[in-house]
């Protein structure tokens, strides 16, 4: 009984032949790994070759809807969180908060400084104090009234790298750690309304 594949070798060896390759085993060789990486197979297995899953940047603002429905500018706008946030906020500054893989919302997070000068403005000179403001939108928030900010502390010497760059990684740990706990603080019937296991 002849199969698709001997009829298939059959072709390409007269096809070499006649090309004129004195060594078809060497030009099957070829058009066999050309096959294999135009059809993502491995040759020497035969099997479809794994494809690489797109990395997932830890940010979420590009797929997420509920940001989408706020204006950021109405909530930067809001006097509790313009306090702390005064500079306007884009969807690049948010980050998905999951309480046990359950998704509860987004935040922003930022370390504050230590002291304010005469004039309310920022005294960059005093260093960070420890404290971090988390701006934390519910998952079921619709307007930005319902946006809180959360104070966090953590030790201020974390606050900055050794070359001088703030550390992220720990300031969105603080400001996580905040947000947790205020979640924790609530009745469970708020944190039943907060999303769907």
């Amino acid at each position: 009984m002849v199969n698709e594949s001997t009829v298939s070798v059959a072709v390409l060896i007269q096809a070499a032949r006649a090309l004129g390759d004195r060594d078809p085993e060497n030009a099957l060789r070829g058009i066999e790994s050309r096959n294999a990486s135009a059809t993502g197979c491995s040759s020497a297995s035969g099997r479809p070759r794994r494809r690489r899953r797109p990395r997932r940047h830890k940010r979420c603002w590009k797929r997420c809807a509920m940001l989408e429905d706020l204006d950021l500018a109405d909530l930067w706008r809001q006097p509790h969180i313009l306090r702390y946030f005064r500079y306007p906020l884009h969807r690049r500054d948010f980050h998905e908060l999951r309480v046990e893989a359950r998704p509860m919302g987004h935040y922003a997070a930022k370390p504050l400084y230590a002291r304010l000068t005469p004039q309310g403005r920022v005294d960059r000179s005093s260093g960070y104090s420890g404290e971090v403001a988390a701006l934390f939108v519910p998952r079921e928030a619709v307007t930005p009234g319902e946006a809180e900010v959360v104070l966090a502390r953590m030790d201020p010497r974390y606050v900055v790298r050794p070359g001088g760059a703030r550390n992220w990684p720990a300031i969105r740990a603080a400001a996580e750690g905040g947000i947790r706990d205020m979640l924790a603080a609530r009745p469970s019937s708020d944190a039943e309304r907060a999303g769907p296991r």
